[in-house]
């Protein structure tokens, strides 16, 4: 559950662009943080930028006028971007005591759930049990993703607390534990840093695609 608040910067070398300009989606990329706007999910989890859209929070059939407006664009998994498609059942409610999208710009997602410890979203207002069930965000793709980071999560804290129980065996002159002890640590940390960069270096970027 990695969303945070959008923020909005101008972005006057975009004048004029449309929204499926690709130097739109790399801005919007970069806004968003290589991440679904809705569901969260890193870029790098489902193959790179390029099973990823641009999303008009409000449709296009809704109001036309917002199609390029850089305010109402941005960074959607195609999946996420399918399910939700050109409905808006209501204007974003301040309370989300309505069925809506609540603007990402205004309110951090994250504020708008609850994770329960097997991996599964449940919404904490109507807004948000709505976008729970219309976008699907119990998938199991995106279930077994947050189990995953749980267990990220837990391994470091269980690495920290080997490597506070190495210093006390070595404190107590019990040099051999504390070799085998460390070396675990070392070997588990490795796996991680591993695992941390498949997860931040997106697999495919704008040049390695468009070679000729």
């Amino acid at each position: 559950m990695n969303w945070g608040l959008i923020v909005k910067q101008p972005a006057p070398q975009l004048a004029g662009k449309k929204y499926n300009d690709i130097e739109v989606k790399m801005h919007l990329r970069e806004e968003g943080g290589q991440r679904c706007v809705y569901c969260s999910i890193n870029e790098s989890i489902i193959g790179g930028y390029q099973f990823f859209w641009v999303e008009h929070h409000k449709p296009q059939s809704v109001d036309s006028s917002l199609k390029d407006d850089l305010n109402n664009l941005f960074y959607s998994c195609q999946i996420c971007n399918r399910f939700k498609s050109n409905d808006w059942p209501n204007e974003p409610d301040a309370t989300f005591a309505l069925c809506c999208y609540p603007n990402p710009t205004a309110v951090d997602y994250k504020t708008l759930f609850d994770l329960s410890g097997d991996g599964r979203l449940s919404g904490v207002y109507t807004a948000s049990k709505y976008l729970v069930e219309r976008i699907y965000l119990n998938r199991p793709q995106l279930i077994m993703e947050r189990r995953r980071v749980a267990l990220r999560d837990r391994h470091n804290q269980l690495n920290d607390e080997a490597r506070a129980l190495a210093e006390r065996l070595a404190a107590k002159g019990d040099a051999e534990s504390t070799r085998l002890l460390l070396e675990i640590v070392k070997l588990s940390q490795d796996a991680q840093v591993l695992n941390t960069k498949l997860e931040t270096i997106p697999p495919y970027e704008v040049a390695d695609v468009t070679r000729q």
